[in-house]
């Protein structure tokens, strides 16, 4: 597989199953062209910052074009990746090679001949480990499941398969030992989301033979039992930014981006303004611009956010002593009140008194998210250190949200 991927210098891009446009290693660069063919996707093209165009597309450098760097695996799994290919850090073609064809969305990539991507496939199974399945998948995993990482998204393992009582393919979560009850804190908090009006992607919590738990997150990209696809784009790809910037962009331009697409805007900037305030109340520090997503149904053309994912506390672990959001909202990370939010809703057009309404609960639901959270067997005495700070922190911010 190495040889084939490494010697590889063209790549089909395919929207659903029509081939769109081709990717090519140049000598300084990456270059794209579009296919003649009429286009009658929404959007057009590949997608919102890649419509198609009839002159040849260059990129000049290591990196691809960024709708396709942001299509990449984030984390232990891509660094897993280069080293299987044993390739320098920089050779994302050679990485989009391998992992496109199992990328999210109706923007993939074709499959080469003889490179397969392993995939997991645990239905039925009952006698089996993390250690074996991460193995089994092409892993090395001598360091995945213990040490710590500057930042926790960067340290998750995560891969394509089906697992559980979840039906259909979902994105595994490997567990990690720097941070205990990783998959039951994003389950609790992405089920919360639902009583603040909001739908999460389903999840599940998964055992493994000795108890160890991960997370399977039941992909929503596709229609059930049919081969159309939904187009999605995150909001670095709407930017046409690399993901490099997620930290970096302010929670403005994720909502410009976001809302410059969606059908319906104002309900959408109701969403965006939710989604920042509960994410401040229960702790969601981590919260950046790959997090937010936008999709269209293939059949009624209509965009609007994406079934919300990635949703946890990070403030219970030992590396989050910082409890600053991750994106700013006009200038503040910390410290922030409702006043803050109304009058950014204001500026994007949300009513006030119909925020009010929507947030009327989030103290209250945050509150009932938290005190699941304290009940998970935290055995460590660091462990229950970190619990105690984290709630001082979200303690104060309810206090003043008023």
């Amino acid at each position: 597989m190495r040889t084939k991927v490494l010697s590889c210098e063209e790549l089909n891009v395919l929207r659903g199953d029509t081939h769109v446009a081709t990717l090519t290693r140049e000598k300084s660069g990456v270059s794209l062209q579009f296919h003649s063919q009429v286009d009658t996707s929404m959007p057009p093209g590949i997608g919102f910052s890649l419509p198609p165009t009839d002159s040849t597309m260059y990129w000049q450098g290591d990196s691809l074009p960024p709708f396709f760097a942001n299509m990449l695996p984030e984390g232990q799994r891509i660094i897993a990746l280069f080293r299987a290919l044993r390739t320098s850090l920089d050779d994302l073609f050679s990485a989009l090679a391998v992992t496109g064809s199992t990328a999210v969305g109706d923007v993939q990539i074709a499959p080469i001949e003889g490179v397969n991507l392993a995939t997991i496939d645990l239905r039925g199974e009952s006698d089996w480990t993390w250690t074996e399945v991460a193995s089994n998948a092409g892993f090395a995993v001598a360091n995945q499941f213990s040490g710590a990482m500057s930042k926790m998204s960067a340290a998750r393992l995560t891969h394509i398969g089906n697992i559980g009582s979840v039906a259909g393919e979902s994105i595994i979560k490997f567990p990690h030992n720097s941070y205990p009850n990783l998959a039951e804190n994003e389950h609790i908090v992405m089920q919360s989301l639902k009583s603040i009006g909001i739908r999460p992607a389903k999840t599940e919590v998964i055992r493994d033979t000795q108890g160890v738990t991960g997370l399977a997150v039941r992909r929503f990209d596709f229609l059930k039992g049919k081969k159309l696809r939904f187009h999605l784009e995150d909001a670095l790809q709407l930017m046409d930014r690399y993901p490099k910037d997620k930290y970096v962009v302010s929670w403005r331009l994720v909502c410009e981006s976001v809302l410059g697409v969606c059908s319906a805007p104002i309900p959408s900037a109701l969403r965006l303004m939710k989604e920042y305030a509960y994410a401040y109340l229960i702790g969601n520090s981590d919260m950046h611009a790959k997090n937010i997503s936008v999709i269209t149904d293939p059949i009624s053309g209509i965009t609007q956010q994406s079934q919300a994912y990635d949703w946890l506390c990070p403030l219970v672990y030992r590396d989050s002593s910082d409890p600053s959001m991750a994106l700013q909202l006009d200038g503040k990370d910390d410290n922030l009140r409702l006043k803050d939010l109304l009058s950014f809703g204001r500026r994007v057009g949300v009513d006030e008194d119909l925020f009010m309404l929507e947030a009327d609960n989030f103290i209250e639901v945050a509150q009932d998210t938290w005190s699941k959270l304290l009940a998970l067997p935290w055995d460590d005495r660091d462990d229950r250190l970190c619990l105690e700070r984290a709630e001082q922190t979200l303690v104060a911010r309810w206090k003043r949200w008023r």
